[in-house]
């Protein structure tokens, strides 16, 4: 489940099953009353997407880190998918968030243990 607002978050956090993965924007989701285990990735997308300089692009940003957290689809494929769903006057913006994604995503995965401040306290395990 990814969760880019703390609204969706209590919305459908109930329904994520033991085991599952979380992604939450880390600066607009606050993790709590979780009664499953399972891995919590977060990520200031918001924040880099208005280092880019357009905070409309945290989408891209959020899609990259996705695919580096999940291994669910190859990065080349997703990269072509963000070209073309969007307009050409944004494609180099949209791809460059990607990127930046996707490199966020990688570092949370071969970080230290603690996998910086990437990954929020590694696995939730809340009675």
């Amino acid at each position: 489940m990814v969760a880019l607002s703390q609204e969706a978050y209590t919305r459908f956090a109930p329904e994520l099953k033991d085991g599952g993965m979380l992604i939450i924007e880390q600066d607009l989701v606050r993790v709590s009353d979780l009664h499953k285990e399972f891995q919590i990735y977060s990520i200031p997308a918001t924040r880099i997407a208005e280092e880019l300089g357009k905070r409309m692009v945290l989408n891209s940003v959020m899609v990259g880190f996705f695919t580096a957290v999940t291994h669910l689809l190859e990065p080349d494929a997703v990269r072509k998918a963000v070209a073309d769903s969007v307009p050409p006057s944004f494609r180099d913006l949209n791809l460059k968030a990607f990127e930046k994604g996707l490199e966020y995503g990688h570092t949370a995965l071969t970080s230290t243990p603690s996998r910086s401040d990437a990954v929020l306290n590694a696995q939730y395990a809340v009675e």
